[in-house]
């Protein structure tokens, strides 16, 4: 197994940072790739007062956390005002893998989707 580094490890990032625009520039030096924000639309909305992502932030790939059912139900998660596209879908927090043991409610695990192709996801991995 390799040791964290640039040509192993995709950079993500939590949005919840003071100096987000810094920290973007900063990972994308590092790890010469663009980096991926995760957010959800609710906390988003708490932590900037705000259902928009500044200027310039659009550039970056989102991966939102949405857990509602009614999202589910519809198939799509619950964007910021103008993003139209999203990379990852977070859409739970506890889903159950046999044999894994999850800090969730029911001792589930985080369960995300990738919104593109084959293609498209290995392309993202180099």
């Amino acid at each position: 197994r390799k040791a964290f580094g640039p040509d192993n490890v995709y950079p993500v990032t939590d949005q919840s940072i003071a100096n987000a625009q810094a920290i973007l520039d900063s990972l994308e030096q590092a790890f010469r790739l663009r980096p991926i924000l995760y957010t959800s639309s609710v906390y988003w909305a708490d932590v900037y007062k705000d259902t928009r992502m500044p200027a310039g932030f659009d550039q970056y790939p989102l991966w939102i956390a949405d857990y509602s059912k009614s999202r589910a139900a519809s198939g799509t998660p619950q964007l910021l005002a103008g993003r139209s596209r999203y990379v990852f879908w977070q859409d739970t927090e506890d889903f159950v893998v046999p044999g894994i043991k999850g800090g969730g409610k029911n001792g589930g695990v985080d369960r995300s989707m990738f919104n593109g192709t084959a293609a498209e996801l290995k392309a993202m991995t180099r």
